[in-house]
């Protein structure tokens, strides 16, 4: 069977911290992950288990997609 990566959920996670910036994804028949980014030096390291750019920019596109703007919240 083929595995499908279609992000079916991201999220940003509290009780595993291993970055600055921690977020956890999970695909269609894939499996679930995390991306974490910190600082190394001038660098922004991003630890990724394997997957590649452009896999890690649609994670980060689908959570830009699903984040409510300060903007747009009701107080």
């Amino acid at each position: 069977m083929k595995r499908d990566f279609t992000i079916i959920g991201v999220s940003l996670p509290e009780d595993y911290r291993e970055g600055l910036i921690d977020i956890s994804w999970r695909t269609k028949t894939a499996g679930f992950g995390h991306l974490s980014f910190h600082n190394e030096g001038n660098d922004i390291i991003c630890s990724s288990e394997g997957m590649s750019k452009d896999f890690i920019k649609t994670v980060l596109n689908h959570l830009v997609d699903i984040a409510i703007l300060d903007s747009e919240v009701k107080k």
